[in-house]
């Protein structure tokens, strides 16, 4: 029964991504018919070859065995070069045709597949298909071949129809603003805001985030069949995780489990009778287990079954001219060399394997996510294949707190330490200011000063009671540049408080920023809660410092402050360029030697887009070196760290006031 509900929820879930990969397929196959497309054509052998291996696992018979046929077309077209003729790319196409049916409708009994098969082999038989290569480069096929088969690839719609992953940051940054302004508003207007923000919520839930568990473990539910059908026995151990992961790391991770669960049957477990000659059990095992750890999402599957074939891969490779005919055989270069496409060691081509595309798949689908692949291989005692794809957790580790609101609760990425009664070097800042929360003048009673260091970056912030250890739940989660993201902690939200990425500006004593949500430059951009008054002094020189040592920056702010300018004080590449595009500085100050960036670099893509923008670069090194990355830069000024704080003020104000007259 068990058994049965995993294949049943495996194949709900192979629905949705099924659909998205036939979408891939076909316009894979139209590119590469347009041009023949080397790319296009790796990508159709991965995608078709991706959909076979799961219908087989979910013992969808009649798919797997259309994306065999199509697989076997696609091998004698690329044989060719492509150059074929018309009834073979037809064929093709009407097989692509078949798969999106069968993927939409499940209903493969209203449709005669052994006609469908009889009449590909018929077609190529009668073009003489002989046994496929995998060395030759697509060549593009004629106009007319191009029009009768770009008129058949079908498009299917996905049962989920999921956005992608920028619409979705973009739809979360709304959210977050919505939230922001529910916090801004009267007690009229914040409750349906409130209400506004959480029908976002629960649709980016819906469409950021895939429970892990349901989504790969029934691929293990026909994996016993498909040893059947290969003559060996297998049994399967799960662990896998019951959390949940965005979109793309799961279909990443489902590419993964379906083929390396295939290449452990096919490849790895040896047939009963030779695995009781060698002392083993005649039944294999292969472990599949996927955990997250430090925010990485783990997946490991191993088999007991004879390992690499040291000797046999580094024949392959020679062949397909991989590696050197005179090169040695090595275990870490054959753990390399089996990812490579076309690269089998099987004899022939099963329904299920052999045709050198499924590891290939897997170093492309882990590579599309930015993750990482590692293999262990022992001769006679199986194989172990680990991806890792980190920041892949739709949880948290934080550290909540209150400020003088206690109705917004706010949180800190636990990687920044946090001490009280902390006297050294930070800068201040008040997140209440930040998002342009507080409302009059709030007596700061009753607060203690938190200090959050990471690296050389330090902010102290004044708040009630303790920070506390929480899990947050990332319910909208926005890009990696944002300022701040709304997240969960237990059934409350809070505002994670991305502390490198906030400009934080002081003006006469009362910290200010602009709204971190908004995205327009400029004036329309600017958001300003306080605004000193009682003074009809002109509107000082703003100052954006850029400077990555925590002392260094403090020190600086406060003489600024003292001269009259307006600063803001940043410590990171993002938080400068967002506080460039939203604050507007009259002149910047940048430090020449950033770890992120140089400040150089910054300096000469800022005189690209903003010639008129005084830059000022700094340093405590070489002045001569100094002088000659400020001139290849186009900086207005060159300035050594030692200068006295009038000086510094004079010269900011020379840059500053030229620009404006």
């Amino acid at each position: 029964m068990l058994v049965n509900d995993a294949r049943a929820a495996g194949k709900r879930a192979f629905e949705e991504t099924a659909a998205r990969r036939v979408d891939r397929l076909g316009e894979a196959l139209t590119r590469l018919v347009d041009s023949g497309d080397q790319n296009a054509a790796d990508e159709v052998h991965r995608e078709v070859h991706t959909l076979k291996s799961e219908a087989s696992l979910l013992e969808l018979a009649d798919l797997a065995l259309v994306c065999s046929k199509l697989e076997d077309i696609l091998f004698f077209a690329h044989r060719r070069r492509y150059d074929v003729p018309i009834e073979v790319l037809l064929t093709a196409s009407m097989a692509v045709e078949l798969i999106a049916y069968l993927v939409q409708t499940n209903e493969s009994k209203k449709v005669d597949v052994g006609t469908f098969v009889a009449q590909v082999d018929e077609v190529l038989k009668d073009t003489g298909a002989t046994a496929p290569r995998r060395d030759l480069v697509p060549r593009p096929p004629s106009s007319n071949q191009l029009q009768a088969v770009a008129s058949r690839v079908p498009k299917t719609r996905p049962t989920v129809d999921r956005l992608g992953r920028s619409a979705r940051e973009r739809l979360a940054n709304v959210a977050c603003g919505i939230y922001v302004e529910s916090l801004r508003a009267d007690e009229d207007t914040a409750p349906r805001l409130r209400t506004l923000y959480r029908e976002l919520e629960v649709e980016l839930r819906h469409q950021g985030q895939i429970g892990l568990r349901d989504h790969l473990a029934p691929h293990c539910a026909g994996l016993d069949a498909a040893a059947r059908e290969a003559g060996k026995l297998v049994a399967v151990a799960t662990d896998v995780a019951d959390t949940q992961v965005s979109p793309e790391v799961a279909w990443a991770l489902e590419t993964a489990t379906v083929h390396l669960l295939t290449n452990a049957v096919a490849h790895g477990i040896e047939s009963p009778t030779d695995r009781e000659r060698l002392g083993k059990s005649r039944t294999g095992l292969v472990r599949l287990q996927v955990q997250l750890r430090d925010g990485a999402a783990i997946l490991v599957v191993e088999d007991d079954g004879g390992g690499i074939d040291v000797d046999a891969v580094t024949r392959e490779a020679k062949k397909l001219g991989l590696v050197a005919t005179d090169a040695s055989s090595s275990e870490s270069s054959a753990q390399s060399l089996v990812f490579e496409r076309g690269l089998t060691t099987a004899t022939g081509a099963t329904p299920g394997a052999g045709r050198g595309v499924g590891l290939d798949a897997v170093r492309n689908a882990v590579k599309a996510v930015n993750g990482a692949i590692h293999t262990k291989t022992a001769s006679g005692r199986g194989m172990s294949v680990r991806v890792t794809i980190a920041d892949a957790d739709m949880t948290r580790e934080v550290r909540t707190f209150r400020t003088q609101r206690s109705d917004v609760l706010f949180a800190v990425d636990a990687s920044w330490s946090t001490k009280e009664d902390d006297a050294g070097a930070a800068i201040d800042m008040d997140p209440l200011d930040a998002l342009g929360l507080l409302r009059g003048e709030w007596t700061m009673t009753g607060l203690r000063p938190l200090v959050f260091r990471r690296g050389t970056s330090a902010f102290r912030i004044q708040a009630h009671g303790r920070a506390l250890p929480a899990v947050a739940s990332r319910v909208a989660p926005v890009a990696h540049d944002a300022p701040i993201e709304i997240v969960r902690v237990g059934d409350t939200e809070a505002v994670l408080l991305r502390l490198d990425r906030l400009p934080v500006v002081h003006k006469g004593g009362v910290f200010q920023t602009e709204h971190p949500s908004s995205g327009a430059a400029g004036r329309s951009g600017r958001h300003r809660k306080f605004v000193e008054t009682g003074s009809d002094a002109p509107m000082p020189e703003k100052v954006l410092l850029l400077e990555d040592s925590a002392t260094w920056l403090v020190m600086t702010r406060s003489a600024l402050l003292q001269r009259g300018f307006d600063v803001c004080a940043v410590g990171t590449v993002q938080a400068f360029l967002n506080a460039l595009t939203r604050w507007g500085p009259d002149v910047v100050l940048a430090d020449v030697n950033l770890p992120e960036v140089p400040g150089d670099e910054l300096c000469r893509r800022i005189k690209e887009t903003r010639p008129l923008l005084p830059v000022i670069l700094i340093s405590d090194g070489n002045p001569e070196e100094l002088v000659r990355k400020a001139n290849v830069a186009r900086a207005d000024a060159a300035l050594s760290k030692s200068l006295g704080p009038d000086r510094l003020a004079d010269e900011i104000r020379k840059h500053a006031r030229g620009v404006s007259a």
